[in-house]
């Protein structure tokens, strides 16, 4: 055989798992472990009976175990070495001896002449004991990363050597005689990263071993080295866990005990925080372990419920990400359970990602399950996921259950089913941005109805940027088709032609004098450079789907881009951008009114009808386009008062839902119906009170025309006060009656005579006045 075809592949066999850029990064060292095994004696006699590529892998799981014990005697060497001249030095009194000792370490070390040469002559500047035990310290990390790399390859090449064995896999097994080596190694070495490497390796080839269903017994004195390890304390903690992977098979028994005795320390409150983090990543393991054991034993399970009630969230969100490993009665049972008692939020996101099984399909488990947590009350991440699986829970259920619906189509009644939930849960829900989400979910239900159209959409628009459709093609079911793909692509413009619909992704650019009008008040020097700024985007007033998802995330100093509102997980694409109403402005060519397809509904875009109207509402666009975007982008009552200055302008805004669809009907977001329905002068009225609310809470969000407003009105107030109660109190002393008497004189000093006559001239003049007065 030709040498660069034996390396070729001997190349294939050693690094077949490791992409290309790692190989060209470390070249000169793969490149001679290849050369060394192409020159291995072994290799080179083929028995006649031997498959090429099977012999091969064999013969290079000897080599590397030849590597392994070579650098593992190494490495034992040099320990020993550093220990003897530890002490020799210790025990050195002069300085010369000592500079003896250091030079003939740096021998050992690999030095040569020239170099101790030049040792000896630093002693007089900076070279001592530290600097061989550098030396040292570097030939060791050396070595060991060695090691660890032609240990993670034995375990790579036997595993694959076992997967081709699968047949005869003990004799297999057998005939690698692997265990005396790892017993060897793991009882000789005091390194813990390579004992923990030679326990990697062999915990890889007992689950290829147990996953085909074989069961050969390990050695004894391996399986007792490995329960000492796992009793030691200095063993990582990963470790631990690959020595309960493989003891699980060995001494199940053992294993359950620890595994309780274990699970009773983490569930007391006297350890301290770091105590905790490394019981957690134990804990947390050991359901993985059991559910992998095949099969699942009876004892296993009361331990597996004991780890979904752990206090740990961690652990219990790993045993709800082994269900799949557990048999359906069971998984069911702990579905069930956590959905109830679970409260954190993380843990029940894992428990929505399950219901995609397809087992849960049957009798409608899993869309019991969808719809009660749809409609109840969970977090937005939550009932994002359970909207974002909906489709996959849909295709399930019509691949695994038959439905008993004579007088319909199966998937009529599903797409019925699902799409009656969603709509419930659009008038329910409490969340703008699941609102938003329910929204688009309805489009993606319904998009399999159009597979055909949307197959070709994808496929097209994945190739060119612009797609031609012939003409026989509905406006508003390409609409519809092209507002699904956006939900997750760039914006789409249709322009309707002789042959047919031509489809472009994104938009043109083109100079327009609002950008100009923009540039020309606000020049900076900090704009972007070798780039127009007069040209804008010119949608197409036929047919027009804005993004879902492309926009900016934080508003920048040119308005006109759709701003990604987190709260509503939306671009607000069933609000008309400024772009899109001058374009309906400019195209006079167009018949019909301009139509925005939306998850949510259809956005038809009326032009004013008399010329000079259209140019007064470009001229105005154009001119407050700024201050126009602000208002789009704004709040609910902001966004009210955008749709009040589009319909005084003169556009007619309706905001149309899909039509019904196999029985289905597609309403519009309350939300969205209520602000195209609010719009006018109510809402400038709700604007007004808004703004005086906003006067009120802050002095600096305020005008002159708002202060002028309320300080009129306060002195009018109080005038109108002064006025009201001025008149009630003159109105109040007429009312009250007045009695003099001549008892009122007796203690004047004025005659008896006098007095008399006095009394008298008051009565008569009160009975005059005040006919209900008696005197």
């Amino acid at each position: 055989m030709a040498d660069n075809q034996l390396k070729t592949q001997l190349q294939a066999i050693l690094f077949a798992d490791t992409e290309q850029f790692w190989l060209n990064l470390h070249r000169h060292k793969y490149q001679q472990l290849i050369e060394e095994l192409a020159g291995w004696e072994l290799l080179q006699d083929q028995p006649k009976d031997e498959q090429l590529n099977y012999w091969q892998l064999l013969q290079s799981i000897a080599f590397l175990r030849h590597k392994i014990e070579r650098l593992h005697e190494q490495l034992e060497g040099h320990d020993a070495d550093y220990q003897s001249f530890v002490e020799r030095l210790s025990k050195a009194e002069l300085a010369t001896e000592k500079q003896l000792h250091i030079l003939k370490y740096a021998e050992t070390l690999g030095a040569s002449g020239t170099q101790l040469q030049q040792d000896k002559q630093a002693f007089t500047r900076w070279f001592d004991e530290g600097a061989v035990i550098g030396r040292y310290q570097t030939l060791v990390a050396d070595l060991e990363q060695d090691l660890r790399f032609f240990i993670a390859k034995l375990g790579a090449l036997t595993n694959r050597y076992l997967r081709m064995s699968d047949n005869e896999l003990e004799q297999a097994w057998k005939k690698l005689d692997l265990q005396p080596f790892f017993l060897r190694l793991m009882a000789t070495s005091n390194n813990a990263h390579v004992r923990h490497g030679m326990i990697r390796a062999l915990v890889n080839q007992v689950s290829v071993i147990n996953e085909f269903k074989a069961d050969p017994d390990l050695d004894s004195e391996l399986v007792a080295e490995l329960i000492e390890l796992l009793d030691a304390e200095n063993t990582p903690y990963q470790a631990i866990i690959d020595i309960l992977e493989i003891l699980i098979h060995q001494r199940p028994t053992f294993v359950r005990s620890y595994m309780w005795a274990y699970v009773e320390t983490t569930l007391g409150d006297n350890t301290s925080l770091h105590k905790h983090n490394d019981q957690l990543f134990i804990v947390a393991a050991m359901p993985r372990i059991l559910a992998n054991k095949y099969p699942l034993a009876e004892r296993d399970i009361p331990l597996l419920r004991e780890l979904t009630q752990h206090p740990f969230a961690r652990v219990r969100q790993v045993c709800i990400e082994q269900l799949r490993n557990l048999p359906d009665k069971l998984a069911r049972e702990l579905l069930e359970q956590r959905f109830e008692k679970e409260v954190v939020d993380s843990v029940r996101f894992t428990l929505v990602k399950q219901l995609t099984a397809a087992r849960f399909a049957a009798d409608g488990y899993a869309f019991e399950l969808w719809r009660s947590h749809l409609l109840g009350e969970e977090c937005l991440e939550v009932k994002r996921m359970l909207l974002e699986q909906s489709p996959r829970l849909m295709l399930n259920e019509a691949v695994e259950v038959t439905l008993d619906d004579t007088s319909s189509n199966q998937d009529t009644v599903l797409m019925q089913r699902y799409l009656g939930v969603l709509n419930q849960a659009l008038e329910r829900d409490p969340n703008l941005a699941v609102r938003r989400y329910i929204a688009r979910t309805r489009e993606q239900l319904i998009s399999f109805t159009h597979q055909s159209l949307h197959a070709q959409l994808a496929q097209a628009l994945a190739e060119q940027e612009t797609v031609y459709l012939p003409g026989d093609i509905d406006q508003d079911t390409l609409g519809r088709a092209l507002s699904m793909l956006a939900q997750h692509e760039q914006s789409f413009n249709a322009y309707r032609e002789k042959q047919g619909w031509r489809i472009q992704i994104d938009y043109k650019r083109r100079r327009r004098f609002w950008r100009v009008w923009h540039e020309f008040f606000t020049p900076s020097t900090d704009k972007r450079q070798s780039f127009s700024h007069t040209r804008a985007k010119i949608p197409s007033a036929q047919l027009h789907v804005p993004s879902c998802t492309t926009a900016e995330i934080s508003a920048t100093n040119v308005p006109g881009e759709a701003l990604y509102h987190l709260k509503e997980a939306s671009a607000r694409p069933h609000l008309p951008l400024p772009d899109y109403l001058l374009s309906v402005l400019s195209q006079d060519q167009l018949k019909t009114s301009g139509k925005n397809y939306t998850p949510d509904g259809i956005l038809v875009v009326t032009p004013p009808k008399r010329l000079w109207q259209r140019v007064r509402a470009y001229w105005h666009l154009s001119v407050n386009y700024a201050e126009i975007d602000g208002l789009r982008k704004g709040n609910a009552l902001e966004q009210q008062n955008y749709i009040a200055q589009l319909r005084k302008l003169g556009f007619g805004l309706e905001f149309k839902p899909y039509g019904s669809e196999l029985g289905c009907t597609f309403s519009v977001e309350p939300g969205i119906a209520k602000l195209f329905a609010r719009a006018g002068v109510p809402g400038v009225l709700v604007n007004l009170g808004y703004s005086f609310k906003e006067y009120l809470y802050s002095i600096y969000q305020n005008s002159i025309g708002q202060l002028v407003f309320f300080v009129s009105t306060f002195i009018a107030y109080f005038w109108l006060r002064h006025i009201r109660l001025n008149r009630k109190i003159r109105s109040n002393r007429a009312k009250i009656p007045v009695t003099i008497g001549a008892g009122a004189l007796e203690e004047s000093r004025v005659p008896s005579d006098s007095k008399r006559h006095c009394s008298v001239a008051w009565h008569c003049a009160w009975s005059l006045k005040q006919p209900g007065v008696r005197p």
